[in-house]
């Protein structure tokens, strides 16, 4: 039985691992990676975003007619600090894809491996026995492509675990779809 059970999470894993995406999965887990592990480009990029906003809010402050020398200095260094995150947010980018196709073709290997391993290596084990009562006509389909007769082959078993959680996912989504807020209208102001 605990094969059967075993079959039933991986094939759940993947049913849910293809529902949600490789790709958002991926996305989650580089999230995961640089706050874990304290990415030192990713802080530098936070610390110039919050750079920019202090320096686009002083130069908000600050006449450009009154005070041009003031501005333009603060105008130079705004620039100097946009030119920086545009190249740390090149380098986080392609630190970020490489990422991501790393750890999506880890997944998809990692689940379809875990899956043929299991499907080859228990080739002529039975995840489990029916009464023949239950699978008369169908004993023999249940059964292949090796298992004895009378029994579900882990083969069968995965198909129709995939199958049924597949199913089971989707109607889920139909049934409680994931709802977007709407975004709330801003009112235009008038300049006078």
């Amino acid at each position: 039985m605990f094969l059967a059970a075993f079959i039933l999470f991986i094939e759940l894993l993947s049913a849910i691992f293809s529902h949600l995406g490789f790709g958002q999965i991926s996305q989650l887990l580089y999230s995961i990676y640089c706050t874990a592990t304290k990415n030192e480009k990713f802080e530098q990029r936070s610390a110039s975003v919050k750079k920019i906003r202090s320096l686009r809010n002083e130069i908000r402050l600050v006449s450009s007619v009154d005070e041009f020398s003031k501005w333009a200095k603060l105008k130079r260094k705004l620039d100097a600090e946009l030119k920086k995150h545009e190249t740390l947010n090149s380098e986080l980018g392609i630190q970020r894809s490489s990422f991501e196709i790393s750890a999506n073709v880890a997944l998809r290997a990692l689940i379809y491996l875990v899956r043929f391993f299991f499907l080859t290596y228990y080739y002529r084990t039975p995840a489990f026995y029916l009464p023949s009562a239950w699978s008369y006509p169908f004993a023999y389909f249940l059964s292949l492509p090796a298992s004895p007769y009378g029994s579900v082959s882990t083969a069968t078993w995965s198909f129709v675990c995939y199958r049924v959680c597949s199913s089971l996912i989707s109607s889920l989504n139909s049934s409680f779809p994931a709802t977007v807020p709407n975004p709330i209208p801003q009112s235009k102001s008038k300049l006078n």
